[in-house]
């Protein structure tokens, strides 16, 4: 596959469609994470819709997700979040609290992210 092919794949997936093919568990909602090891919201402080819940080593590559990615609450484990696909680029890594993204300079410009343990 060429690196267009690649592109197209990731772009064109949803970020359920990406939690599912990358283990992950996407179940956008209300209630604070329910138990989940990640989650994701769109606003600053946990605040706004909420964009994915993960549960284990999600490797997942987040598109238009990432965009509004603000904060997250994390229950289990340590989670890195990086500002290119594929884990590169500019990257920071939070383990178990609340945290705003803007705080490691990520805030809204999320590509991938994943468990690091």
């Amino acid at each position: 596959m060429n690196n267009t092919q690649y592109e197209s794949l990731f772009t064109d997936l949803t970020s359920e469609q990406a939690a599912v093919v990358e283990g992950g568990v996407n179940t956008p909602g209300e209630g604070g994470g329910q138990g989940s090891a990640l989650t994701l919201y769109s606003r600053p402080n946990t605040e706004g819709r909420v964009l994915g819940r993960f549960d284990f080593g999600g490797r997942s590559v987040v598109s238009r997700a990432g965009q509004d990615m603000s904060s997250m609450i994390i229950k289990r484990g340590r989670w890195e979040f990086y500002s290119l696909p594929n884990f590169r680029g500019k990257s920071g890594a939070w383990g178990p609290g609340t945290h705003n993204l803007a705080s490691g300079g990520l805030d809204n410009s999320v590509k991938s992210f994943r468990r690091i343990a």
